[in-house]
């Protein structure tokens, strides 16, 4: 029976499917064709297909899915033709970079777009060192002093010309024969009396640094250098060591010449846990060493110390969190505090620490004494116990957060090089070390 024959007693509502390959092999075709090589061809077999089912009338799809079928192949060759417009762009640009990279004189530029800026190499600048207007290096600050000047002196109200007329009077009356014909380059005011001096080199700046004892003073009267200061923590100090000595600062140069810059960098020496040197059984301790120079530290840091005929390898101090003494909050100082009223760091009363009263009465203790008669109470976390004690939990997490914040900090210099020699571009030492003391006594003319 035929096909229309078969669909004349099928019932109604109901679709024939399509025959199956083995209910008649005459209508396959003798050669299969190639599948498509392109895209747009196989869009276009699809479509064919498609359209020859749908005009037979044998598949099972609705108009709904026909109508579905065709929007996303309509979808489908709109993004290919917009893929084949961006690509017939690109070569065409492509070949306009190439004839302009090949033409031997300039053409006229054509209109810049994002993609010919990025497909096109960066332009080859110069060398910086060859301009003369080079950036100013990272070390520039070691050519520049801070001094702090008296503030009873009218030094600071001057007009600039004059405070650098001063200041190089100031470092010409010393007569000294290094120090003669240094010229400065500027001057500035900072906030709090301080006044910045930028000398031409950073050896200029050392000699000046090392001799600040005879020229500061000539300026203004009790006016003194500020000097940065960097302490370290040198583990394992034998116990024989006392920094506490006259001498004990010019002993620690001695036999670290190599590392220090300048005999008078150590500004001081302490056990960090003076309690702990008290046992006679202890053999060794840690040291807190605090020096005014940041090369002279970071070398110490790289290259250790000897103390006591003991190599010891010092690190960077971590310093406690930031703490107010009005009212004991973490994050500012007492100065820059914005509470009127003072919390008490003992009993969180509303009175300063020092003058915590005492509670008990019969026995009151008198001024200067330790008063034990207190509750303690902590005036962040409430506990009792004092603000400052070691297993407050708030002051747990501020140390952890200061510890994070200097995590990765080995130097004090975040551009120190550790195989750097540190005297390679360094001044003569102005002074010749003294034999009992690390602050000089006289210049040397």
């Amino acid at each position: 029976m035929s096909q229309s024959g078969n669909a004349a007693l099928a019932p109604q509502g109901h679709e024939f499917a399509l025959p199956s390959p083995s209910s008649s092999t005459s209508e396959l075709p003798d050669e299969i064709p190639d599948p498509p090589n392109t895209p747009r061809a196989l869009i276009e077999v699809i479509r064919r297909v498609i359209s020859t089912n749908k005009a037979k009338k044998t598949s099972k799809l609705t108009q709904a899915n026909y109508t579905e079928i065709f929007a996303s192949l309509d979808a489908l060759d709109t993004l290919i033709s917009d893929g084949e417009h961006l690509e017939s762009a690109l070569e065409k640009l492509k070949r306009e970079l190439i004839a302009e990279l090949k033409s031997p004189t300039p053409t006229t530029p054509t209109a810049r777009t994002y993609a010919s800026a990025a497909s096109s190499p960066p332009p080859v600048l110069p060398p910086i060192a060859s301009s003369p207007f080079s950036p100013i290096p990272s070390t520039a600050k070691t050519s520049e002093l801070t001094i702090l000047v008296d503030k009873d002196s009218d030094v600071l109200s001057l007009p600039p010309t004059e405070i650098k007329a001063r200041v190089e009077a100031a470092i010409a009356a010393t007569k000294v024969e290094k120090l003669a014909g240094i010229a400065l380059r500027g001057v500035k005011i900072l906030s709090r009396g301080r006044l910045l001096v930028a000398v031409d080199s950073k050896k200029t700046a050392t000699l000046l640094k090392q001799s600040a004892v005879h020229w500061i003073p000539r300026i203004a009267k009790n006016s003194s250098l500020v000097v940065p200061r960097c302490q370290i923590v040198v583990p394992s100090v034998p116990t024989t060591l006392n920094p506490s000595s006259p001498g004990a600062a010019a002993q620690l140069y001695a036999m670290n010449r190599s590392v220090f810059m300048d005999p008078s960098a150590i500004t001081s020496m302490q056990w960090l846990n003076p309690k702990a040197v008290r046992d006679p059984k202890k053999k060794a301790s840690s040291l807190l060493v605090t020096i005014s120079d940041v090369p002279s530290a970071d070398q110490c840091i790289a290259r250790g110390l000897a103390v006591e005929s003991t190599i010891c390898y010092p690190h960077r101090y971590e310093e406690p969190p930031l703490v107010c003494f009005n009212c004991q909050q973490y994050g500012h100082t007492q100065h820059h505090c914005r509470q009127s009223t003072p919390t008490c760091a003992r009993c969180a009363g509303p009175h300063r620490s020092s003058s915590c009263p005492c509670t008990t009465s019969s026995t009151k203790c008198g001024p200067g004494k330790r008063c034990e008669h207190y509750s303690p109470r902590c005036a962040n976390c409430q506990g009792k116990h004092p603000s400052y004690h070691r297993d407050c939990p708030v002051r747990i997490s501020q140390c952890e957060l200061q510890r994070e914040r200097h995590r990765g900090r080995i130097f004090f210099d975040p551009n120190f090089d550790p195989l750097s020699d540190p005297h390679d571009d360094d001044a003569s030492f102005f002074f010749e070390p003294h034999p009992t003391s690390a602050t000089p006594s006289a210049p040397s003319l």
